[in-house]
């Protein structure tokens, strides 16, 4: 190894030395390469005798001059080694790898790669191993021989000849992990008082080529000490996850918003399809902002503590209507190229809201059920999964669907639970990919937007705790099967609906819930007024009417141009006034309820088809011409014959050709 292959005990006095002085002083010490010791006296001065004692500085012959100790040199480079070992507290995958380049030669990295079982070398796959408690377990529990035979022969120079090194490098590994925190280089002789020096530093450094112990500068005093991987001593000494309990909720809100974005979308595109750019199939800025224009409003702290803005809701409604095939795209690329309303979507539209939802649920539970594999979330209705989960092992696939599913459906009845406290938990329990790893298993595969190849228990921790996030963000939040608020101390907290208990297999059925009260008010200038926050209700009526707001107060206003794009999309006046008589909670005004009834009785829905007329030059050859279509062209007049099946045209025309009728 390269620095930190020396004799460490012959450090102790100078570790001992180095505990007295200050914080300030080793900060220094430990970062300052370039210090001179007449600028070390002059900065420290009222340390002069601190850093004699230390013997860092000495006085000069004269006994005035300070000068830098040549015996304190070596020292001082093992200290800014140290120093910036620091950064393995963080516990990263960067911090290991720049380990790994600072002390261990390329030929001995190389030998590293024989501990995950390759013939390359790759710091991802050696942190993987050695991050792992196992890793400590199973040396601690090892007998000599065979601990040698499996890693030690390959990794170059042996310390663990001697029967006495590895039983106190055991030892020392055991003790670290029972300490609970690095131990201060300074309190070896202390602790094993007994122990012969050469045994004790050859377990010494037999642990630091091994990577079992590491030696690092804690960084807020610069004390030297050593440990075990700083993220295994937090596994060994976290507290055990409490299960989630319930907790009051304040400004709890929840409504089915991509149930009404869909609707907004599709209402839309039926009155005037959505023009798209030919190059990014995204839609132009002017539709764009006519859908966000459209949306339902939402509180503040909805909209930003999950990331819901106007312009992500768009994207996953457009996403959802495509995928059930409720819009498709028309015209030709880099012209009219356009989004419109299916014969489906407007079928979609004329079913009740209660309806449109149920539909969306079944179709993810049914999606949910069908995942067998990972290439399975391409295809169809979305799942319960918010992103694509690529695993290999499809056995490991299965158990993160179906083990994301039953942690959200263990969640109490009608009753709020926080969240950090359940994400937190299930990471922890009951997570198949941590499961998998400490059990000495292999993760490799993408995960939503990362890709792992050797995951640690921490990456695999944090991976579920992101999954347990977005499938609340883009699944039960936007479907109103959650419910989420705020507890007295600012975290979130969030319940299951009645949609969400369906969603999950719970229950057979729900019940449309309003997540908030509040009055609305038709007035006899057709302005729509909301006393209170009615999310449903807005979706409703944002069919037929012009938005003016949001939240409360005006929202809508009732226009001829608003309620005949309602039309468009089969939106009888029957149905219309029934909607907002159900919604409101005072009297249509009569003069409101008259117009609306006018501006839809004149309505009429037509149908346009293209056609071909074949002209003749009489009713002797019009006859003709009819009995070769084979009953596919009708007479308009005596002498013109229409031709509704386009594809026959070819056919038509050879027939005739043999009739002696040209074309």
């Amino acid at each position: 190894m390269k620095v930190l292959e020396i004799n460490w005990l012959a450090l102790l006095a100078d570790m001992e030395a180095w505990a007295l002085l200050p914080a300030a002083v080793r900060s220094v010490l430990a970062s300052a390469y370039t210090l001179s010791a007449e600028q070390l006296g002059v900065r420290f001065q009222e340390h002069h005798d601190v850093l004699l004692r230390a013997n860092i500085l000495r006085r000069g012959a004269n006994g005035k001059r300070l000068l830098l100790n040549n015996d304190s040199k070596n020292f001082l480079r093992v200290i800014r080694a140290l120093e910036k070992n620091k950064e393995l507290e963080s516990s990263s995958k960067p911090a290991f790898e720049n380990y790994l380049k600072s002390y261990f030669t390329y030929e001995e990295r190389n030998s590293l790669a024989s501990l995950t079982g390759q013939w390359y070398y790759d710091h991802e796959a050696i942190h993987a191993r050695v991050s792992r408690v196992p890793w400590l377990y199973g040396f601690v529990e090892a007998e000599r021989g065979d601990w040698v035979k499996t890693h030690v022969r390959s990794l170059g120079k042996s310390y663990f000849e001697s029967p006495e090194v590895f039983a106190m490098s055991q030892k020392l590994v055991d003790d670290c992990m029972a300490h609970g925190r690095p131990i201060p280089f300074q309190e070896l002789t202390s602790r094993y008082p007994g122990c012969n020096p050469g045994v004790l530093d050859a377990a010494l450094m037999g642990c630091f080529r091994y990577l079992l112990l590491y030696p690092w500068l804690e960084s807020e005093n610069r004390d030297a000490v050593f440990g075990v991987w700083p993220g295994i001593l937090h596994r060994l000494n976290r507290k055990p996850p409490a299960p989630p309990s319930a907790v009051e909720a304040t400004n709890a809100f929840h409504a089915p918003l991509l149930i009404h974005d869909m609707t907004t979308l599709l209402v839309t595109a039926a009155a005037e399809p959505l023009r798209v750019k030919a190059g990014d199939n995204q839609l132009f800025a002017k539709a764009q902002k006519t859908l966000e224009e459209s949306l339902s409003g939402l509180p503040k702290w909805v909209e930003e503590g999950f990331l819901v803005d106007k312009e992500s809701r768009v994207a996953d409604a457009l996403d959802h209507v495509e995928r059930l095939d409720l819009i498709q795209e028309k015209g030709i690329r880099g012209k009219d190229l356009r989004i419109e309303t299916t014969e489906e979507g407007l079928r979609w539209l004329e079913l009740s809201a209660k309806a449109r939802l149920r539909q969306m649920l079944d179709s993810i539970r049914k999606t949910t059920e069908r995942l067998k594999k990972s290439s399975d979330f391409y295809y169809g209705a979305p799942s319960l999964l918010p992103y694509q989960v690529s695993l290999p092992d499809e056995k490991l696939f299965q158990k993160v669907a179906q083990a994301a599913k039953a942690q959200y459906a263990a969640l109490p009845l009608d009753a709020f639970v926080d969240f950090n406290n359940f994400r937190d938990y299930h990471s922890r329990c009951g997570n198949p990919l941590l499961d998998q790893v400490e059990a000495g298993g292999k993760v490799e595969g993408t995960f939503g937007p990362r890709y792992f190849f050797e995951a640690t228990a921490e990456e695999m921790e944090d991976s579920w705790s992101a999954l347990l996030w977005n499938i609340l963000r883009t699944r039960l939040l936007t479907m109103g099967a959650a419910a989420v608020g705020h507890t007295a101390d600012g975290s979130w907290c969030l319940r299951l609906t009645d949609a969400g208990r369906y969603l999950l297999g719970l229950a057979d059925d729900f019940e449309f819930e309003e997540a908030t009260g509040g009055d609305i008010i038709v007035q006899p200038n057709f302005e729509v007024v909301f006393l209170g926050p009615r999310p449903l209700a807005e979706v409703e009526i944002a069919r037929f009417a012009e938005r003016r707001g949001s939240h409360v107060g005006l929202l809508f206003k009732i226009t001829k141009h608003s309620v005949m794009k309602a039309a468009a999309t089969g939106l009888t006046a029957e149905s219309l006034l029934e909607m907002l008589t159900r919604t409101c909670s005072k009297a249509i005004p009569n003069n409101v309820a008259h117009e609306i009834s006018g501006w839809l009785r004149n309505c009429r829905k037509i149908s346009v088809h293209s056609t071909l007329l074949i002209r003749c030059p009489d009713a002797e050859t019009a006859a003709r011409v009819q009995a070769a279509s084979g009953g596919t062209a009708f007479p308009v007049t005596d002498t013109i014959l229409e031709l509704r099946e386009l594809d026959r045209r070819s056919e038509l025309v050879r027939k005739l050709k043999g009739m002696g009728i040209f074309v």
